[in-house]
């Protein structure tokens, strides 16, 4: 079984019942095989960390984007390590090989705020 991650609901129909299960719940398999959207669930124990390269953190210390936090989306501060550390720490897993417009996909498709 898995556990849900991420920061919503999942409501399933299921023998004539619906069932609804929230972030931290472990769901039976029935449901697990239903829910196909990757960011719905929580990274697997002792998954590894995002990796920074030198490249990607040249500006990652820079105060460049919102003030919410919310990196920028272009120019100074736009990094894909900036985007990896605002999705970590806003529930969404982030794929050791998505660029950062693969990331702000995903946080945008898990309801994070991207602008």
């Amino acid at each position: 079984m898995r556990r849900l991650g991420g920061q919503h609901a999942v409501h399933l129909h299921h023998e004539g019942e619906l069932h609804s299960f929230l972030p931290g719940d472990t769901v039976p398999e029935w449901a697990a095989e239903r829910i196909t959207n990757p960011h719905a669930w929580e990274p697997p124990t002792g998954a590894p960390a995002v990796s920074v390269t030198a490249e990607e953190d040249e500006d990652a210390d820079s105060d460049q984007g919102d003030l919410d936090g919310i990196p920028a989306q272009a120019g100074p501060g736009a990094s894909r390590a900036r985007w990896a550390s605002y999705a970590v720490a806003n529930g969404v897993a982030v794929e050791e090989a998505w660029k950062r417009d693969d990331i702000i996909a995903a946080c945008e498709a898990a309801g994070v705020r991207v602008a």
